[in-house]
């Protein structure tokens, strides 16, 4: 028994059931993307140079979606989606940095569950807000350790700090 208050078990379920209903309804959709994956598949050649013969259709980026390495093996990237929540700005952020830090612009914080964290931190980069990628494309890289700051949910969600790269 605490000395101003408690917390009981209904007051943690009541504060995980809003923390779940504020990542499943509020949080954004955003695109993992993982490190390039070398098939085994061949990729077709223009007899004319040895060079590939499909690399500008439609839509694809040559450094993002199609790359070939000196071993003729066609390179894949392989998508996930994670919804999170995301803030903006450093002053709305859940963990403030120290007194005197000044947080590049470009920095946002996320909150999402624990469970997701293995895909997190396999992720080369995120895509937030996949529905105005086709205006921007908003691309963040993982500038930290997902970090658990929760006391009255322990164990269930994590924060973690990304960087714009693009």
């Amino acid at each position: 028994m605490g000395k101003l208050f408690d917390l009981t078990d209904d007051i943690r379920q009541i504060a995980k059931d809003g923390l779940d209903d504020m990542i499943d309804q509020l949080g954004k959709i955003c695109i993992l993307y993982y490190p390039v994956n070398y098939n085994t598949t061949t990729v077709s050649v223009d007899p004319i140079g040895q060079k590939p013969a499909s690399i500008w259709e439609t839509g694809l980026q040559i450094r993002e979606e199609y790359n070939k390495d000196t071993s003729g093996k066609a390179a894949e990237r392989e998508t996930d989606e994670v919804r999170m929540l995301v803030r903006w700005e450093p002053n709305d952020f859940w963990l403030k940095p120290g007194k005197g830090i000044v947080v590049p612009e470009g920095t946002i914080q996320t909150r999402c569950y624990q469970t997701d964290l293995p895909k997190i931190m396999r992720a080369e980069y995120i895509i937030v807000q996949q529905n105005i990628s086709g205006v921007i494309t908003l691309k963040f890289q993982r500038a930290g350790g997902p970090v658990d700051p929760s006391n009255i949910v322990p164990d269930r969600y994590a924060v973690i700090n990304w960087t714009r790269v693009g």
